[in-house]
């Protein structure tokens, strides 16, 4: 499944977990190629005289790559915002449940006092609390990267103008 089957009712279906190893397995492959382009694109930077045709290369890829990384972001905070929900009802259910008296397995037992309930709910979410955790991450490694390749875009476009007007005045 790829990142434009997210939209589909098939999607919707999946838990949330799920959702996130696609997106983590579909967004991978962007990531590597914004990282080896920047790479190559610094290295072009470095070298006297700067090669210009490689960094417009550059520059191209970087921006068609942010381009397609817009989405993967989008999807990414979908599925944060679903960890978040789902963590939430998990965490509310459990407190129910100890608040009425049963067990983990649905077995009547005493009821727990609210306050308490609230303190031994949020040991009971661990998984949950991890999934978001991850969703969070991802959303927020995904926009940060998708700032810093803007930057990296804009630092090729400023040393092109440059080494154009240098050209010019020589």
């Amino acid at each position: 499944m790829s990142i434009d089957d997210l939209s589909t009712a098939k999607y919707a279906d999946l838990p949330c977990e799920e959702k996130l190893r696609l997106l983590e397995d579909d967004v991978m492959p962007i990531v590597k190629d914004i990282s080896r382009h920047t790479i190559k694109a610094r290295k072009a930077m470095e070298q006297n005289p700067v090669t210009t045709l490689v960094l417009s290369n550059a520059q191209v890829d970087l921006a068609i790559l942010n381009q397609r990384l817009g989405e993967r972001v989008a999807w990414a905070g979908a599925v944060e915002r679903e960890a978040d929900n789902l963590l939430s009802t998990v965490r509310e259910r459990h407190k129910v449940r100890l608040t009425q008296g049963y067990d983990e397995d649905g077995v009547k037992t005493k009821p727990i006092a609210a306050g308490v309930a609230d303190s031994m709910k949020v040991g009971l979410v661990e998984a949950e609390h991890d999934l978001w955790n991850r969703a969070k991450h991802m959303h927020e490694r995904l926009k940060y990267l998708r700032t810093s390749t803007d930057k990296t875009i804009d630092t090729i476009r400023s040393k092109l103008t440059y080494e154009r007007a240098d050209l010019r005045n020589a």
